[in-house]
């Protein structure tokens, strides 16, 4: 039987790279996650990401697959992105990168540096916190942070 863990979290890909967005509840995880994929990204999972391992590698995808495609929005609703754009839904994806979000509205938006790491699965998965005001900004730095060479993520 394969081990899993479950994460309250959200699972995007970004330029191919599976990014888990953390944070607290109401964080705007989610409102992000839709940003993105307006910017042509993709959604693989919303609010608890089921992760696996397998060959030591973290793949997430949806706890309930009748959810795919669908994000909820705290006083807004569930949405239906997967007719958004033509690969604005997958159904499982490496995780190669958390993101820690930190809601800040007075501050412009700062990518801590420091390296952290968050096991999963008894994997090591690299985690950056940033602290943002803005969801336009934040999606450029994800996607900035992202096109980091690949072999920094493994």
């Amino acid at each position: 039987m394969m081990s899993s863990q479950y994460l309250h979290a959200v699972l995007v890909k970004v330029f191919d790279v599976g990014v888990l967005l953390l944070g607290a509840p109401g964080v705007g995880k989610s409102s992000i996650a839709i940003a993105l994929v307006k910017r042509g990204h993709c959604l693989v999972a919303d609010d608890i990401v089921k992760c696996c391992k397998k060959n030591n590698k973290i793949y997430g995808c949806l706890n309930d697959p009748t959810y795919l495609g669908k994000i909820y929005i705290k006083d807004k609703g569930m949405f239906d992105l997967t007719s958004w754009h033509d690969n604005a839904v997958k159904s499982v994806s490496k995780i190669q990168l958390g993101i820690r979000l930190i809601q800040n509205t007075k501050e412009a938006n700062i990518l801590d540096e420091q390296v952290r790491y968050m096991n999963i699965l008894g994997v090591n998965t690299l985690v950056h916190d940033i602290t943002y005001g803005d969801y336009h900004d934040i999606c450029s730095m994800i996607e900035k942070l992202v096109g980091a060479p690949k072999s920094y993520y493994g």
